[in-house]
C-alpha cells in the first residue's frame, strides 16, 4: 500500500470531482490508474473559501500483478509526484507438496490446497496451503483454532499469512502461499477428541470468507 497525501489551497475556478492518478512503468507505459475524491467522498466543494488549505490523503493498494522494477506515480497524466521502486516476493505457481491435499474454496477469493499437521511435544506446527483464486482487495487474516468435542478452543493461532509476510492483497492469481502456524497445548493433558478449524476474516469487521459448509475448514486431527 501507499500512503500518498496532497495538500490544497483554493484559488479561482471550477473544482474537479475526481483525480486521476496513473503508475508509469520505465517504458513510460500505464501499469495502473486510480481515480479518487478531490478531498474525500461526500466533500461539499462549495465550502471550500478562497485561501483555504485543506489535505487529502490516498491510501492507494499497488495490483499484485506489478512485476519488480522501478515506477513513476503522476497525477492528471501531467504532474509528478514521485518514484517507487517495486520489490515482488519470489511466486511459486506450482502446488507445494503437502501431506494432505485439498480443494475447499473460500469465497471466490482463495482456495485451501493441502495442509500438514505435525507434533513435537506441546507444540502443534500447521502448515497450510492456499491457493489465490483472483486478486484480493481485502487484507484478511488466518485463524487456526484447535476445538474439543463442544467446539471449546483449546489452542488459537491468528494474524496474516505466512507471518504477516504475505498479506492476502499481494497475493497474484494462480498463486500457492506456505503459511505455517504454531500452536502450544494445555499442560494439563487434551481432551480425547480435538479438531482444526481453519479460516480467513477480515479484521476490520470480523466479517469471515464462506465455504461449503459454513465459513471455516474442519481439518481432521490423529493426536
Amino acid at each position: 500500500q501507499v500512503l500518498l497525501t496532497f495538500f490544497w489551497e483554493r484559488t479561482a475556478g471550477s473544482l474537479p470531482a475526481d483525480l486521476q492518478l496513473q503508475l508509469l512503468d520505465e517504458n513510460d507505459q500505464v501499469a495502473h490508474a486510480w481515480q479518487v475524491p478531490l478531498i474525500e467522498d461526500g466533500f461539499d466543494a462549495s465550502a471550500w473559501e478562497t485561501g483555504q488549505r485543506l489535505r487529502a490523503q490516498h491510501l492507494l493498494r499497488l495490483p499484485a500483478s506489478l512485476e519488480s522494477g522501478s515506477y513513476r506515480l503522476q497525477l492528471q497524466e501531467q504532474v509528478p509526484l514521485s518514484e517507487l521502486a517495486v520489490a515482488t516476493p519470489d511466486r511459486t505457481f506450482t502446488s507445494p507438496e503437502s501431506d494432505t491435499g485439498t480443494k475447499i474454496p473460500f469465497g471466490e477469493e482463495a482456495q485451501l490446497a493441502g495442509y500438514t499437521i505435525a507434533r513435537d511435544g506441546d507444540q502443534l506446527t500447521v502448515e497450510l496451503v492456499w491457493q489465490a483464486l483472483s486478486e484480493i482487495t481485502t487484507p484478511y487474516n488466518v485463524f487456526v483454532h484447535l476445538v474439543d468435542e463442544q467446539g471449546t478452543i483449546i489452542a488459537q493461532a491468528d494474524g496474516e499469512p505466512a507471518n504477516w509476510t504475505r498479506p492476502t492483497t499481494g497475493w497474484a492469481s494462480g498463486e500457492y502461499i506456505v503459511d505455517r502456524h504454531t500452536l502450544t497445548l494445555p499442560p494439563d493433558g487434551e481432551p480425547a477428541e480435538l479438531y482444526l478449524r481453519v479460516g480467513l476474516y477480515n479484521p476490520a469487521d470480523g466479517q469471515r470468507l464462506p465455504t461449503a459448509s459454513g465459513d471455516t475448514a474442519e481439518l481432521p486431527f490423529g493426536q
